[in-house]
């Protein structure tokens, strides 16, 4: 898999609840119509729906990670940066991905923490 442009990148995220939940499953070329790419393009970087599913998890990953990385404190001591950075994470994948079908386990787990983390009313 090629890693695609930062334009486009964005707005495949940005699609991603879509792509991911869309019943029935898109095709590349339904994807493409949804960002406003074409076809060959879509081709191009990702050799199929699980090229491109394993780049919009991975995307995701990687968002939620710079942004805990980016909260935590380095003068904080490290129980203090761990907790930070696992409840930011938390948020990110509750705000983020909860939406999306998950097995049963990691919904509860998600959102259990999420409710452990994320002040009521929020």
């Amino acid at each position: 898999m090629k890693v695609p442009p930062p334009d486009l990148a964005r707005r495949l995220l940005d699609a991603s609840e879509g792509i991911l939940t869309g019943d029935p499953a898109p095709r590349l070329e339904d994807v493409a119509r949804m960002v406003g790419a074409s076809r060959a393009s879509l081709y191009y970087y990702f050799a199929g729906r699980d090229d491109l599913l394993a780049f919009l998890l991975t995307a995701h990953a990687r968002e939620g990670a710079d942004r805990a990385q980016a909260r935590a404190d380095d003068a904080e001591p490290p129980p203090a940066r761990l907790r930070t950075m696992i409840e930011t994470l938390a948020e990110y994948l509750g705000a983020h991905l909860i939406e999306l079908p998950q097995p049963p386990a990691l919904r509860l787990l998600v959102t259990e923490h999420r409710a452990d983390v994320v002040p009521a009313g929020d």
